[in-house]
């Protein structure tokens, strides 16, 4: 039999590695004993014990003479021994065992076994052991589920070259009637010898703490023909190989090789493999685990529909908290449905806990999003980042804050990438990230891979299903996909107000299925009666769909009170009262505060440019806000049309076809046909010569019902006019109905 030293084994594991080269282990009752196991031979010992107080020494010495056991070697007679302290109830066995095993965790060597069987080529460890150190272990490093053959009944699940982890318990599993008795030991069940002849095909094994006491894969081995790379047979450096082991040893050209222990063969073998400490690991995956738990805890707590049963179900359990931690008190707060009362509390509870960042990091955001306490939020965001610098959570809460409150766009990136790469797979932060760049950076391509990254770390979040079906609707024009994922999103939580306020806008607009859109629209308002977005989105629906200004106004007042810094709400109430009302002072009111909320929203300040255009005839300025909405946003159609518009009325006409022709590309597929139908009409009424098809692309629209209701277009008729349009009445007539709903063509 030749010997290895374990210095050449591990060079030889790390550096010879070809392609197709495998190993698989086999481990023993000595792979355990670190772990807090005791092995054969001190089992045996004990029961030994046992025995001779359950009867004589003189009467058990004469048992073990007769089944030719070694007293000095008891481990030989395992199952025999076991079979007589256990012969009164075989069940007691299975207790003993049992208890043995219960709480053990692995020890630290099976981190580096872990990470080898979920990482590596060689996934396939073999055991006559029952315990479950080696799945433990997989999930407790590596998250990886193994696939665990306990019984011989499941042999022909396993496969050589299967891609997760597989763990093969020959004598069984604990709670699959182990095989510890003497006649269960002695034969390999024909499942597992068929198997594994098909591993050791492709696999070398690795032996380790196995003293081959057992009958059946000791005489599988001993008729085994032959094992691709021979074995390494690794024994305690304190002890010998017995004779039979020698044999098997030498019967494949494998080598022994002397060792302190399982754990301090794995700790150097993960040292030559670059393998850090699992401590941060081990931490950070109860960390995942304990926060999806409060997550799932929250959400049920939060439910609109929730049972009062439940309700008090949850507050009981809760009360039996023992740590009182931060989210014990958070699970108080949250309990408290008066906004005051949750306010005192959690000023209370800062007192118990002022270090936690978690507990301040939630009031910053109460104050933020309930209190509308902008000063004080920054104030408990900051000490919450100055007690934990790391913590992913408060810096992308922050970066929210910085985006939607201080409008601060290049530190609100800095603490979106800072959350990150603080924690990349943090779903919430990247679901925010991506809405960033959606809206601020206009960087489409980049928004579109963090949804998607968010989406797969967690696919079943509402949230994020709503938010890329808004992106694939505004940005993609998918209108397919977009419902696609509204839909989705409202079957994961119907009783979400703001997926179902957003689908009935896309009921509204691309449907053009107002009946459902309105049912959408009154089951948000329903849900959260208090969201400002949807009181406003549904004023604008009243408006524009049912022409019920009186209703259309409550709803948009409503909106306001609730929000008064809602730059839609405020930009789209402008143009109510510009439109409807005729107000041009309240109108201009709430233009410029729409503008001082959000100086950078491409929509208010066009809209804002037609407003100094039509009403003021103030052009200079118009034109200067015509140019801000374009440079905020090139890629607007209606923005490029309106300044066309403009552009004609001051007889720029060159400058005004240029901006004609950059709309109807970026609306070449028509998909906005307002938009096109004012373009067409412009094109037909002052440059009829260059666009011989623009008369009738304007019939062809509104033929299909397209209109652009109150839309002025009085100064393009007299440039029409002033150029000797051929077809002057029929331009007229084409305007009028374009302008004044008329349904006829």
């Amino acid at each position: 039999m030749k010997e290895m030293l374990l210095k050449k084994f591990l060079f030889h594991f790390v550096n010879d590695q070809r392609k197709d080269k495998k190993f698989c282990f086999i481990l023993g009752a000595g792979a355990s004993k670190q772990s807090g196991i005791r092995t054969g031979s001190e089992l045996a010992k004990l029961w030994i014990d046992e025995l001779i107080q359950m009867e004589s020494e003189s009467a058990i010495q004469d048992w073990l003479q007769k089944e030719n056991i070694p007293p000095d070697d008891l481990a030989q007679g395992y199952s025999k021994i076991y079979d007589k302290r256990f012969e009164v109830d075989p069940r007691d066995g299975f207790s003993f065992l049992e208890k043995e095993m219960e709480n053990i965790d692995p020890s630290c060597g099976y981190s580096v076994l872990a990470n080898i069987l979920s990482s590596t080529e060689h996934k396939i460890v073999i055991t006559t052991n029952f315990d479950s150190l080696c799945e433990d272990a997989l999930f407790i490093y590596t998250q990886k589920k193994p696939l665990v053959v306990g019984h011989e009944a499941l042999a022909n699940f396993i496969r050589p070259f299967g891609s997760r982890p597989v763990v093969i318990k020959i004598h069984r599993d604990l709670f699959l009637s182990p095989k510890s008795n003497n006649e269960d030991t002695c034969s390999l069940a024909d499942g597992f010898k068929k198997n594994l002849t098909d591993i050791f095909k492709y696999y070398t094994p690795i032996v380790i703490g196995y003293g081959g006491n057992d009958g059946s894969l000791m005489n599988y081995l001993s008729e085994l023909s032959a094992i691709e790379g021979g074995l390494f047979w690794f024994y305690h450096k304190d002890h010998s190989l017995s004779e039979k082991i020698s044999k098997i040893v030498e019967k494949f050209n494998g080598y022994a090789v002397p060792i302190d222990g399982f754990d301090e063969l794995m700790i150097q073998l993960g040292d030559k493999l670059n393998y850090a400490p699992m401590d941060t690991k081990i931490i950070e995956f109860s960390e995942v685990r304990a926060k999806k738990y409060r997550e799932q805890f929250d959400a049920i707590n939060k439910g609109i529909n929730l049972a009062g049963e439940t309700k008090q179900a949850l507050k009981n359990i809760v009360e039996r908290t023992e740590v009182k931690n931060w989210w014990y008190y958070q699970q108080l707060i949250n309990n408290e449905t008066d906004i005051a009362k949750q306010n005192e509390l959690y000023k209370e509870y800062l007192s118990i806990l002022p270090n936690s960042p978690e507990l301040t990091g939630n009031y910053a955001i109460f104050l933020d999003d309930i209190r509308k306490n902008y000063e004080e939020a920054e104030k408990y965001y900051k000490k919450a980042l100055e007690l934990e610098p790391s913590n992913a959570n408060n810096n992308g809460s922050y970066a929210i804050f910085l985006k939607n409150i201080r409008k601060n766009y290049e530190e609100a990136e800095k603490y979106y990438k800072k959350a990150l790469e603080l924690d990349p797979s943090n779903a919430n932060n990247n679901g925010n990230y991506a809405n960033f760049l959606n809206d601020i950076r206009k960087n489409y391509e980049e928004a579109e891979k963090y949804y998607k990254k968010a989406l797969d770390l967690d696919p079943s979040n509402a949230t994020f299903n709503g938010n890329y079906a808004i992106f694939l609707n505004d940005f993609r024009k998918n209108y397919e996909e977009a419902e696609k994922y509204f839909k989705k999103a409202l079957g994961l939580d119907p009783s979400n107000a703001t997926n179902n306020g957003n689908y009935a806008i896309f009921l509204k607009n691309i449907r053009k299925n107002y009946e459902e859109a309105e049912k959408y629209y009154k089951k948000a308002l329903e849900l959260e009666p208090s969201n400002a977005n949807n009181n406003g989105s549904y004023a604008y629906f009243l408006n524009d769909i049912r022409k019920n200004y009186e209703e259309a106004e409550k709803y948009y007042k409503k909106a306001l009170d609730l929000d008064p810094s809602n730059v839609t709400n405020n930009g789209n109430y402008a143009i109510f009262l510009k439109n409807f009302r005729k107000n041009y002072k309240e109108a201009e009111k709430y233009y410029k505060k729409a503008l001082e909320l959000d100086p950078s929203n491409a929509n208010n300040n066009g809209n804002y440019a037609n407003f100094l255009n039509d009403i003021r005839k103030n052009y200079e300025e118009a034109e200067k806000y015509y140019k801000k909405a374009l440079d905020l946003d090139p890629s607007n159609a209606n923005n490029n049309g309106n300044y066309a518009k403009f552009l004609i009325e001051m007889e720029r006409l060159n400058e005004a076809r240029n901006f004609i022709d950059i709309a109807l590309n970026i609306n070449k597929d028509e998909k906005e046909k307002t938009v096109s139908l004012e373009l067409h009409f412009y094109c037909y009424a002052v440059y009829w010569k260059e666009y011989s098809e623009a008369k009738q692309n304007v019939l062809n629209l509104l033929q299909e019902g397209v209109r652009s209701p109150d839309w002025d277009l009085e100064g393009v008729i007299k440039i029409s006019a002033k150029l000797g349009h051929p077809e002057l009445e029929e331009v007229k007539r084409l305007a009028k109905i374009i302008s004044e709903k008329n349904k006829g063509v």
